[in-house]
């Protein structure tokens, strides 16, 4: 790597080939970009080729294999300066959380400072990456910041929002608002910059997460680590899901079901490990209110939800990620 890179966006992806390629194209775009780590979950909706014809690989990874596959080539950006692209292929799907494992890991062992991790949907702005690093100096310990995220109609979108709460190690969370800047306690995956420090204190995301709530435990960590998130509104990002949705189950998309099924358990280990009384408390409020408000208000798929809900708290009990 040469020495004076700086920022390397990390991306995790599985059967995405469309809003990934837009995502590529809007980030050779960014300022301050040194390289991309693209994680590709075995996707098997063509993406690799996708990727060889439009100049990111030079060769396609082996058919079934059981071993990860990794590439690098230099891509150019519109100003003609070079942008590294790296392309590691796993044998299996890994879940976001394993893939923003990998990325994470790989982009640390290659020795860059700064890690830019987005969602195969995210599309962000020439400025996006500019904005946060222009932000990085106002604290000492900083360990994360995040972009303001939009849907595509330019409202705010609702499943992006960061965590606030009025004090953050004893820091108001409008400390820096002249500056366009709030401190947070927890933001999402969509565009979150994280400093290489951070990463040797707190580790890698937690994998067995699989997908849904990993990035809100990691930036967690990073807070209780006495690492400061930084808000940055100036720093935009949009997210291009089909719908501008929160993970609302009553009115959660059949479709979606799956990372529900992964996402209630997450949420209510994060829970456990806060309080293990509040833990209990939202344990039977998800078996007795929850699944009352699944029958009653759900317009479809009424007891998919309630079983995926049902057995999905229950395995919170028993569930005990690892970190390394």
């Amino acid at each position: 790597m040469n020495k004076d890179s700086n920022v390397c966006a990390v991306i995790a992806t599985y059967n995405r080939k469309k809003p990934l390629s837009k995502c590529l194209s809007y980030l050779q775009q960014c300022d301050s970009l040194d390289a991309i780590y693209l994680i590709d979950n075995a996707s098997n909706d063509g993406t690799p080729n996708l990727l060889k014809n439009e100049g990111y690989i030079s060769e396609l990874p082996p058919l079934n294999t059981n071993e990860i596959w990794k590439t690098s080539s230099n891509v150019k950006n519109q100003d003609g300066n070079v942008i590294k692209f790296y392309y590691l292929r796993n044998f299996s799907n890994s879940g976001s959380a394993g893939g923003f494992h990998d990325g994470i890991r790989e982009a640390y062992n290659e020795g860059y400072k700064w890690i830019w991790v987005l969602d195969n949907d995210s599309v962000p702005k020439k400025n996006s990456l500019n904005k946060l690093l222009e932000k990085t100096v106002l604290v000492k310990n900083i360990g994360f910041l995040c972009s303001k995220v939009l849907w595509r109609d330019g409202n705010v979108h609702v499943m992006n929002i960061p965590q606030v709460q009025p004090l953050v190690k004893e820091i108001p969370f409008n400390k820096f608002e002249n500056s366009n800047v709030l401190v947070i306690r927890a933001a999402s995956w969509l565009s979150l910059l994280i400093k290489r420090e951070v990463i040797e204190e707190v580790g890698l995301p937690l994998k067995e997460f699989f997908v849904w709530a990993e990035d809100i435990e990691y930036t967690n960590r990073m807070t209780e680590n006495n690492f400061l998130g930084l808000y940055v509104a100036d720093s935009i990002v949009y997210h291009e899901t089909q719908k501008n949705y929160s993970d609302d189950i009553i009115a959660a998309d059949a479709e979606n079901i799956m990372k529900y099924s992964f996402g209630i358990r997450n949420n209510l280990y994060l829970m456990k490990q806060r309080s293990v009384l509040l833990y209990i408390l939202l344990l039977v409020y998800n078996l007795t209110f929850s699944n009352y408000n699944i029958l009653k208000n759900r317009k479809d798929n009424k007891l998919k939800f309630f079983w995926t809900n049902t057995t999905s708290s229950f395995k919170s009990i028993f569930f005990r990620p690892g970190k390394d």
